[in-house]
């Protein structure tokens, strides 16, 4: 690692502020002195890997990262010293310390994805990317400026918030044994594992149990990608409307299939719709990827991103190059649609002026009303062209977020297509402190949504116990056999179901 001329044990360092903030690559941290401040959170924040990818952290990680740095540097015993941020030498730990600290200026500092990721371009040995949760070869290298790129742009179209976010609502929900979901877009689209009718270790719900939490926030659709494990009248009965979109788990979607989950979510723009495959990973991933880059124009990379920081082990094999393929006409849909949308409320809005007639019977308009209804916000007046304007809550406003989204939009470099690719197998690594005994929630309607446990969380706590997720792949044909064998791996034990 290297970069400018720092002083004394600063020399390799990189330099995010001058004389104030640096991240350092060292073996061991070494102890505070009169005008330094060393800390590293390699220890408390680390990823639980489903195979051999290793990151980027998750966003509640993220978030509780921004938090502990924030207060370093507000803190008066600090103040005149230069915090430095330690992590180990390895090419892992570099790349994901790298994605935290950019992820910091991003959020915080209000800096582009391009001068966050500065001062690393000229690091040696060079960053490595991160790669999907398969354990086959990796075909898709996501790099760090990829990460940060995805965060700008969720806040930008304000689908992520600093200052709205819910730390503890994020940790508890993502755990296995209280829901296995994630908000992508708050309120609009939550990522889940899949329910089963006769619940298991690793998916120990029935869909009954997701209908408290689903009315409490106005999930109106779910969407199944995989085989039926669970009768869809369980949530249609709730007044839940339920979609069957197929396609074989590791694979990607068809034309149409894209183009029906599209049409579901424009269908219900005022309310949530959740969607889920077996564990809610690749199939679920890709086409929340598409809904991304058509209404809120991310590119695959970005999207990608976005959905591993919000849902780790999100996107699989070809499926990452098949986001690729798609980028450009995803965004011819999304500029179609939102022009559409423009010139249909453009319409609307003339038709709601009235016309009252003159003194001599003549008709004249009496312009706008004084109050006209409040249109709900939806993809296209939400995000509208992100390369026109931006969220009015969005703390980059002031910054010229609309000249840096603009650059973000170039097309991302192609990679080469999959060919062949060997089947994934997504494995559980168990808690990032201790595990805590399931509680018996398997029996239908018992349900998850009840007071949440106070165990501590915080963005200064950041040893708040994570799960990781369970999922696998299987051909077409023998998807749900092949489903039915369940590995988990918990700190090496390996407890396998027979068939």
């Amino acid at each position: 690692m290297t970069t400018g001329s720092s002083p004394g044990p600063l020399d390799s360092a990189f330099t995010l502020l001058a004389d104030r903030l640096y991240l350092l690559s060292t073996p061991s941290v070494p102890r505070d002195d009169a005008t330094h401040h060393y800390f590293s959170v390699d220890k408390t924040l680390t990823y639980l890997p489903f195979a051999t990818d290793f990151g980027p952290l998750n966003l509640g990680q993220i978030f509780v990262f921004c938090g502990l740095l924030s207060s370093k540097l507000k803190d008066p015993a600090l103040s005149k010293k230069r915090i430095v941020h330690c992590t180990a030498p390895d090419a892992q730990s570099r790349s994901n310390a790298c994605v935290l600290m950019g992820a910091f200026c991003v959020l915080v500092l209000h800096q582009t994805p391009d001068e966050a990721n500065r001062p690393y371009l000229a690091c040696y040995p060079p960053l490595i990317g991160f790669r999907d949760a398969s354990s086959g070869p990796s075909t898709f290298s996501l790099t760090v400026l990829a990460c940060l790129r995805g965060l700008f742009r969720a806040q930008a179209t304000d689908i992520f918030n600093v200052r709205t976010f819910d730390l503890e609502a994020y940790q508890f929900y993502e755990q296995v044994d209280n829901g296995d979901m994630n908000w992508i877009i708050p309120e609009r689209i939550l990522a889940f594992a899949g329910p089963v009718s006769n619940p298991v270790p690793d998916h120990p719900f029935a869909p009954e149990c997701y209908i408290p939490y689903f009315q409490k926030h106005k999930v109106q659709a779910v969407v199944r990608l995989n085989t039926k494990m669970y009768d869809r009248l369980s949530f249609t009965r709730a007044g839940i409307r339920h979609y069957d979109l197929f396609f074989p788990d590791g694979s990607i979607p068809s034309d149409a299939i894209v183009k029906r989950f599209l049409q579901i979510l424009e269908t219900h723009p005022k309310g949530a719709v959740a969607i889920h495959c077996r564990a809610g990973l690749g199939r679920t991933g890709t086409l929340i990827a598409c809904h991304l880059m058509k209404h809120y124009r991310f590119s695959a990379e970005e999207a990608i991103a976005y959905l591993r920081i919000c849902r780790p082990g999100s996107v699989i094999g070809p499926q990452q190059h098949f986001l690729t393929h798609i980028q450009q006409k995803l965004w011819r849909q999304g500029a179609q649609f939102r022009q559409a949308q423009e010139t249909s409320e453009g319409k609307r809005e003339r038709e709601r002026i009235p016309v009252v007639k003159g003194e001599k019977g003549r008709e004249r308009e009496s312009g706008a009303p004084k109050e006209t209804p409040k249109r709900e916000r939806g993809p296209s007046s939400r995000t509208a062209s992100l390369t026109r304007t931006t969220t009015v809550n969005s703390p980059l406003l002031a910054t010229g977020v609309k000249q840096q989204l603009q650059q973000l939009t170039l097309e991302q470099q192609p990679h080469s297509p999959t060919k062949n690719m060997p089947e994934s197998r997504h494995v559980a690594h168990g808690a990032m402190v201790t595990r805590t005994p399931k509680r018996d929630r398997r029996d239908k309607g018992q349900g998850f949504d009840r007071e949440r446990e106070r165990d501590g969380a915080s963005a200064m706590n950041p040893g708040h116990p994570y799960y990781s997720r369970l999922g696998n792949s299987s051909s077409a044909s023998q998807e749900r056999e092949r489903e039915e064998a369940l590995s988990m791996s918990v700190r090496g034990m390996s407890l396998t179901k027979k068939r």
